[in-house]
């Protein structure tokens, strides 16, 4: 009877860990699923509307810039 008991016992704490690391392993899933969730997907496309912002204006400062040198130099020519 006292083998059954240590047995049992065994088992027990065997199923006790694997239950743990199988809880570990779902915490951890789901902690991983943080990059996909909705509020992350909108801020990810809210970054991206303003990163094309901000490239927009960066290529028309450009463009102005371009249009002042070529306006400059072309009143030295002529």
């Amino acid at each position: 009877m006292g083998e059954i008991n240590v047995t049992s016992s065994r088992y027990a704490k065997s199923h006790q860990a694997h239950d743990l690391s199988r809880k570990h392993h779902d915490v951890e899933r789901k902690s991983s699923s943080w990059w996909n969730s909705p509020e992350t997907k909108r801020k990810k496309r809210v970054a991206r509307y303003k990163l094309y912002a901000v490239e927009g204006r960066v290529k028309s400062s450009v463009k102005k810039g371009f249009r002042w040198v070529k306006k400059t130099f072309s009143r030295f020519v002529h």
